[in-house]
């Protein structure tokens, strides 16, 4: 006879999603959480580049390419 394990069910957390991309975040991945929104690390980098001005690399000649 083969036994189950008993999962404690309170545990599992609800699935992220990426408020930029709309992928889900992986357990493992570190979310950023801005007021309501969630984002993926390097998703809500990009966010805070597009909302602001600023140059986003220090280096002259490159810029972020807008599509």
């Amino acid at each position: 006879m083969k036994q189950t394990r008993n999962t404690d069910r309170s545990r599992i957390e609800a699935p992220l999603w990426c408020d930029h991309c709309r992928v889900r975040i992986a357990p493992y991945e570190k979310a950023v959480s801005a007021g309501t929104k969630t984002f993926h690390a390097d998703c809500f980098r990009k966010q805070e580049l597009k909302e602001s001005s600023q140059e986003p690399f220090d280096k002259p000649g490159l810029t972020l390419a807008t599509a």
